[in-house]
């Protein structure tokens, strides 16, 4: 059984996020696909080499509220604080991605 642990994360936007996360239209939430090199979730795992965000991470809520994906991707680009609920599991099955929309924040 692979339950997912959640975690709270809180970003403030100083500059790119950071992440690529696949999502269809009707997807509570968003998959994180990519980490970049540079953005807020970089300065994050580097402060939490014990539970970094990574990808096949679950981006589920922002500020306490499920989104669909589109809505999700287009809130990350507007706000400036953003506190973020993230499901995490043990490995990921990344064949989920199949069919996804992905929208990068970098």
């Amino acid at each position: 059984l692979n339950r997912a642990r959640k975690i709270q994360i809180v970003l403030e936007k100083t500059g790119p996020l950071g992440l690529t996360l696949a999502y269809t239209n009707t997807s509570h939430g968003a998959l994180v696909t990519n980490i970049e090199d540079v953005g807020s979730i970089v300065d994050w795992n580097a402060n939490r080499t014990s539970d970094p965000v990574r990808i096949g991470d679950h981006v589920l809520e922002f500020n306490g509220r499920v989104y669909m994906g589109n809505q999700l991707s287009q809130i990350l680009k507007d706000e400036k604080v953003r506190t973020l609920t993230v499901l995490k599991y043990i490995q990921a099955d990344m064949s989920i991605l199949m069919g996804l929309s992905r929208q990068s924040f970098v």
